[in-house]
């Protein structure tokens, strides 16, 4: 737990989170003094995106629905962008005022992300992923009217935000996770038992969602009920993007861990002074007061959620990034927080802001993210890509 001021912040583990791809090359490190200050470092954003590119669509509608959103901020100088030569989408560092943008070279609070913006679900069942899937359904069909329409543009890539109906499935989030190759891009992951066994997971892994799937209803007759493709893709979203970890949104407990301190101050009081003649009775009271909280806190059963937490997930990986993400209990808010070794120079001169994802494993980034380190992602065709992420994967893994 993090103390902020008065506020009480508590940490949200990184379990499952994924954009696109981590470029581990990038090593550049700038140390230099970034003199804003926690408040003032935190504005909305009022950058301008080029959305003419092909990985930028719903990038406008996402900007413009987040400065409108209340408790939101974020860095100024953090942009959506493109980066490996127009292929990919991720979160720029930009300096507002003249290039060479200083870096922080401590921990700051980046973005603030309030719960009216967070679609959530609970981790702690079986059905966590498809309740969440689900719930990002029930909002995509909405378009512009759902509360969360700018995220609902960024992830389906739609500038005016269409109200998706029928069949209609959205473009891939994680287009080259294992899932989405052909039989021929598989042949060389078949060579090695790693390779294997991500081919392996890949169909478990639909056999479950599939059986997910069958208890949701049928679509053809109840509308609120995705086909099969779009519960795919929404699943496709929760495994590559979701953050799964402890959350403490409730505000039950904060009353007690906040009198509990003041409680015992008092006790103490009255225990030393000379002019308080109190009872044993009283102080015994005073003080299982005082350490109720700990009691509440060994007995109440831990909330852990799985949370879509918008323009967080758009950070690409880099495993030594030093980013933390933390909930604000009196804010009902989550916080991004970064470091010096989140900010890398690009092969093209760009800084690109990267979040770490936790320790993941090449077999976890194929299947559920589409990348690997040290795989570059250049503006090749998919064909070229995926055999050369099969390439590396068996060079390491064999």
């Amino acid at each position: 737990m993090v103390s902020t001021g008065l506020a009480v912040v508590v940490h949200f583990s990184t379990l499952v989170l994924a954009s696109a791809y981590s470029n581990n090359q990038a090593t550049h490190h700038y140390r230099q003094d970034w003199r804003s200050t926690r408040l003032a470092s935190v504005q909305h954003a009022s950058s301008t995106v080029d959305t003419t590119s092909p990985v930028l669509p719903g990038v406008a509608t996402f900007e413009s629905w987040f400065q409108k959103l209340s408790g939101a901020t974020c860095c100024t100088s953090v942009v959506h962008s493109t980066f490996g030569r127009g292929a990919l989408r991720g979160l720029a560092w930009k300096s507002t005022t003249s290039p060479g943008t200083p870096v922080p070279i401590a921990k700051t609070l980046l973005a603030t992300i309030p719960s009216s913006a967070v679609l959530k679900s609970d981790y702690n069942v079986d059905t966590w992923d498809a309740d969440l899937a689900c719930r990002l359904w029930h909002e995509v069909r909405k378009g512009s009217d759902s509360r969360v329409a700018g995220y609902v543009s960024l992830l389906t890539q739609g500038d005016n935000v269409p109200a998706i109906s029928g069949s209609e499935v959205p473009a891939s989030t994680a287009l080259n996770a294992v899932r989405h190759w052909t039989v021929a891009q598989r042949e060389h992951l078949q060579t090695c038992n790693a390779g294997q066994r991500v081919l392996d997971l890949s169909q478990s892994q639909e056999a479950k969602w599939k059986e997910k799937y069958s208890k949701l209803g049928d679509s053809s007759v109840d509308s609120s009920v995705p086909t099969w493709e779009q519960f795919r893709w929404c699943m496709e979203v929760v495994h590559s993007r979701a953050f799964c970890g402890v959350s403490t949104s409730g505000t039950v407990s904060l009353l007690p861990s906040i009198v509990a301190p003041l409680v015992a101050s008092y006790a103490g009081y009255l225990y030393t002074s000379s002019q308080v003649n109190a009872s044993y009775g009283v102080l015994a009271l005073l003080a299982t007061i005082a350490i109720a909280p700990t009691f509440v806190g060994i007995l109440r059963p831990s909330s852990r959620a799985a949370v879509l937490l918008p323009l967080i997930d758009s950070a690409n990986h880099f495993e030594s990034a030093d980013s933390t993400i933390d909930f604000n209990v009196l804010a009902n808010a989550f916080e991004l927080s970064i470091g010096p070794n989140c900010i890398k120079e690009e092969a093209d001169g760009q800084q690109q802001l990267y979040i770490s994802y936790g320790r993941k494993s090449d077999t976890e980034l194929l299947l559920n993210y589409g990348f690997l380190p040290d795989v570059p992602c250049d503006n090749i065709d998919n064909d070229m890509l995926r055999r050369q992420m099969a390439d590396a994967f068996v060079k390491r893994n064999n």
